[in-house]
């Protein structure tokens, strides 16, 4: 990486700026920050993604939006499944009287579907305007 930017001209040093990140100990390109749990420099940093296991990035974004997205269909395909169902029992809304887990997972599914469509649809808006939360 010093060799690389030995290289570089006094004009290319001027066109953007460069910091120095303390923690790494080396010179940082613009848009990078540094991750306290991963220990290094990444770039477009969005998060830290503890359900992922590491940094959302300029690299893995993309994957990150369609970690949330599969979820959110996993999720909507459950709620679906219980409301028809639910729809088609000869119980009706009764079932929930026999059944608590059939209730519970209706409910987590449906919160689920909320809070992951807001995810969704925020990253989506993200990669679209090719920002990240940092930067937001």
């Amino acid at each position: 990486m010093n060799e690389v930017l030995e290289t570089m001209s006094d004009q290319a040093w001027n066109l953007v700026l460069w910091r120095y990140c303390n923690k790494c100990r080396s010179v940082r390109p613009p848009r990078a920050h540094h991750c306290s749990l991963c220990g290094r420099c990444v770039l477009r940093m969005d998060h830290h993604c503890p359900w992922v296991g590491n940094c959302v990035g300029m690299k893995n974004h993309k994957y990150f939006w369609n970690f949330c997205m599969h979820a959110l269909i996993g999720c909507c395909i459950v709620s679906f499944c219980h409301i028809y169902d639910m729809a088609t029992s000869t119980k009706g809304i009764g079932k929930f009287d026999d059944n608590i887990h059939f209730a519970a997972t209706l409910i987590l599914s449906t919160a689920l579907i909320l809070s992951l469509g807001g995810l969704g649809g925020l990253h989506a808006y993200l990669l679209i305007t090719n920002m990240s939360t940092l930067e937001m």
